[in-house]
């Protein structure tokens, strides 16, 4: 019980009606950034499953591949589209 009187938690005033903490993403960057590199490191390491490439390259291979077609507008002649 004496670890649990020492601890350091988030001061919040209730009367103000502001029960979360507006600067929670000011407070620490670090999840963020070891959630970013915790998943981009593994999965760019190139794997035989796919022929020698990795996840995250595939990844921006299918997105590239979107991308090269994505302004273009329904199949056929209709005029009556608009983007």
């Amino acid at each position: 019980r004496a670890a649990a009187a020492t601890r350091r938690g988030v001061a919040v005033n209730a009367k103000s009606g502001d029960t979360f903490p507006r600067d929670w993403l000011k407070r620490d960057n670090f999840p963020l950034i070891a959630g970013f590199l915790g998943w981009t490191i593994p999965s760019s390491i190139p794997v035989g499953s796919y022929e020698g490439a990795s996840l995250f390259y595939r990844l921006n291979e299918s997105i590239a591949d979107q991308f090269s077609h994505f302004t273009w507008g329904p199949v056929g002649k209709w005029e009556n589209w608009s983007a």
